[in-house]
């Protein structure tokens, strides 16, 4: 589209041409501000009807959708401060040429406007919408200084932005969902924060940013998740990051190098990529709530510093390559989910003191060895879970009244077997215990049984309907070995009023 200029006798003497599609469905209803002065525009609405004079209009069109001519009429276009065509189903380009005052241009919710073309302001544009439209191609913005509320995503035709250099500072930058290709550059922006997406852009390889500024707001959400990041993400300039982090479905993205932050996350997500060697959070005292970090083949550690966030449900680095011991004692306040599974060089963790509860404990398939100590977490419960870790002999469990569903611990070298009277204050209702293949004796087996006789009886209302599986390798119960009737046990669980499910070999 173009904008034509009338002789400087004609009382409106600027034109900006624009076309829409807006059909009977919605409502057209457009809107534009000026700088100062009581500056009034006119609008032709494409339908033969002459022209409405005021700053906004709102009609319905009574058709399907045809593409109508519209107009806008003023003394100054140059003057106009606030452009909003939000859900106006503007068609085509949209030539902005020489809005020099500019500071509010909204036509988000336009599917079919393809193309925005913008020249030199020296204004502060401090609301930019052009989300859910049709741009293509490269969308040139370096003569606009931008800030504020930036919203440009859902364009997947959009294969880049060019920006120049803004001290404004940034509540949103939405470049989420596009096809921006190759690396992104926001070094211009001292002051970028608040909620900052560019999360969905499959061929996006970097983005690079710049020291920021003290004055910045802090970030509340930083999402570059599903794209193609590649090698090491640098973000050690970024010092108000916190809030929710998502960074995650990176494959080829091998690091993420930070600096300190004393901001709340809710979210720390770089799940499924190709983190490799040690991954390092120990500049984030207040790192908290979701902390995932699985599917990184070839991570091996993860550093942490001493926690404070009281806020902790997920802290998850099952399928990775985590060596030796992994120490969570910086953790105070852990809870919620713990995974760490299919770890196979993971040969222990270190816990300190918590009282949160849990409803998952999942460290599976890995090397723990020896005693696995878990008795500080004193809100276990739920699905606890440490099968199949063939070098673990011992477990020391905590002193909880918390509901379990299930204890899986099939697979390990229990063959001294497990003292489960701490848990006699836990609900196991209906639950399951799995301690097949252990190598026990009949005479471990028969202490087992005898045990969780004992904790039954004493617990009858909390301890009913379990299903125990303790056969496999391990040897059957007998009536002498050990000194105990491990049959008598046996008979006392699966009768009334306990009815416990049992199977040994």
């Amino acid at each position: 589209m173009s904008r034509g200029v009338f002789n400087s006798q004609n009382k409106v003497g600027e034109v900006l041409y624009f076309k829409t599609t807006s059909d009977s469905g919605s409502t057209f209803n457009p809107l534009v501000a000026f700088t100062s002065g009581s500056d009034r525009v006119s609008w032709g609405i494409g339908l033969n009807t002459g022209y409405t004079a005021a700053n906004t209009i709102s009609i319905v069109y009574p058709d399907n959708g045809t593409v109508k001519n519209c107009e806008i009429r003023t003394n100054r276009l140059s003057r106009l401060s606030q452009l909003n065509f939000f859900e106006d189903d503007i068609y085509g380009e949209l030539d902005l040429t020489n809005f020099y005052e500019l500071t509010n241009f909204s036509a988000q919710g336009c599917p079919q406007l393809s193309a925005v073309t913008h020249s030199y302001s020296p204004t502060n544009l401090s609301i930019y919408g052009l989300s859910n439209c049709n741009l293509t191609g490269h969308h040139d913005m370096s003569m606009l200084n931008i800030g504020g509320d930036f919203q440009i995503n859902n364009n997947s035709g959009l294969t880049g932005l060019t920006h120049t250099a803004s001290t404004q500072s940034f509540t949103r930058y939405f470049a989420n969902s596009c096809d921006l290709t190759g690396g992104h550059d926001l070094s211009m922006f001292p002051k970028l924060g608040g909620d900052f997406r560019m999360q969905s852009n499959t061929n996006l390889t970097s983005i690079t940013h710049t020291a920021t500024d003290p004055s910045a707001n802090n970030f509340t959400r930083y999402w570059a998740f599903n794209c193609d990041l590649t090698g090491n993400h640098d973000l050690s300039m970024l010092n108000k990051l916190g809030g929710d982090f998502a960074i995650n479905s990176n494959n080829n993205l091998t690091g993420v190098t930070h600096t300190t932050s004393s901001n709340s996350f809710t979210r720390y997500y770089a799940y499924s990529c190709d983190l490799t060697g040690e991954h390092d959070l120990s500049m984030f005292p207040k790192l908290g709530g979701q902390v995932l970090l699985f599917s990184n083949n070839n991570l091996t550690s993860i550093t942490h510093t001493a926690n404070t966030n009281t806020n902790w449900t997920r802290y998850a680095f099952s399928d990775c390559d985590i060596t030796g011991n992994h120490d969570m004692t910086w953790c105070p306040n852990l809870g919620g989910d713990f995974e760490g599974s299919n770890n196979i060089n993971l040969t222990g963790i270190t816990h300190t003191n918590t009282t949160k509860a849990f409803g998952l404990y999942q460290v599976a398939n890995c090397n723990l060895t020896g005693t696995h100590d878990v008795s500080m977490l004193t809100g276990l419960g739920g699905f606890f879970n440490l099968g199949d870790n063939p070098n673990l002999t011992d477990i020391t469990f905590p002193t909880t009244t918390q509901t379990f569903t299930d204890v899986n611990l099939n697979d390990c070298q229990l063959s001294a077997g497990l003292n489960f009277y701490p848990l006699s204050g836990a609900s196991l209702n209906d639950s399951v215990i799995e301690l097949r293949n252990n190598g026990m004796s009949s005479a471990i087996v028969n202490t087992m049984l005898s045990d969780f006789s004992g904790i039954t009886s004493n617990n009858i209302n909390t301890w009913s309907g379990v299903t125990l599986d303790i056969g496999g390798t391990n040897s059957a119960p007998d009536t002498t070995s050990g000194g105990i009737n491990g049959i008598a046990a046996l008979s006392y669980l699966t009768g009334t009023p306990a009815q416990w499910s049992i199977t040994t070999s």
